[in-house]
């Protein structure tokens, strides 16, 4: 959300745009590097790890060298009217962006 909920640890941090959880064994340098800079291309803000922090790797998969995992977390006024729900015209953009991201993973990931 825009606003910090009363649960979050940094409360107080920036609220960028689009914000990457990295691990650091499963997100390699070149992925954040990546994401950072199609996001950043797009217009919007970008934070690493804050105000939210880290991804998911199924406890069988921690530490196996194939995986690579990431979380974008999507400050929802870029793309919805947080009152309402309802989706603006944001959506359609951020949609694009996290389709170029995938796009451009797969060249450096396969």
């Amino acid at each position: 959300p825009q606003n910090a909920l009363p649960y979050e640890l940094y409360g107080d941090s920036e609220r960028p745009d689009i914000v990457l959880g990295t691990d650091t064994f499963h997100t390699p340098q070149a992925v954040i590097a990546l994401i950072e800079d199609v996001v950043q291309k797009a217009g919007y803000s970008f934070g690493l790890d804050r105000p939210f922090a880290g991804t998911y790797v199924p406890l069988p998969m921690y530490k196996d060298p194939r995986v690579v995992a990431f979380m974008l977390e999507i400050n929802r006024g870029a793309y919805m009217n947080e009152a309402s729900t309802a989706k603006h015209e944001g959506f359609a953009k951020i949609e694009a962006v996290i389709g170029h991201i995938v796009e451009q993973l797969q060249d450096i990931v396969a």
